[in-house]
């Protein structure tokens, strides 16, 4: 049992793309719908099966279908990456936890804050 079980979700990976050589979309859902929402600025755990935890920034806006994106850079020896090299195909089943952080604002602070 996660010591973070209140904002726990298994999500279903869509799809992955290596979009370079350094970087992999990785795009996920809630296959009982029930998704997380977040706002920009937020970040998500991804617990894995030893119990380490990887925090990834959300690459995409929270919209009603779930669907959450990330952008992750690999690394050469890197725990994470290598699942995402070797094992992690669309079908599999992560631990997500969060949303977490709050440096968020809305489009008006951000706008305001720029004039």
């Amino acid at each position: 049992m996660s010591s973070y079980d209140s904002n726990f979700y298994e999500l279903e990976v869509l799809d992955k793309e290596f979009l370079n050589n350094s970087v992999v979309r990785l795009r996920m859902v809630s296959p009982q719908k029930r998704g997380m929402e977040y706002q920009a600025g937020q970040f998500l755990n991804i617990e894995l099966a030893d119990g380490d935890v990887r925090s990834y920034s959300m690459a995409n806006v929270w919209a009603n279908d779930g669907v959450i994106e990330l952008h992750i850079r690999l690394h050469k020896h890197g725990k994470f990456s290598e699942l995402l090299r070797t094992e992690i195909e669309p079908g599999s089943r992560l631990k997500v936890h969060g949303p977490y952080g709050n440096c968020t604002g809305s489009i008006q602070q951000v706008h305001q804050a720029r004039f």
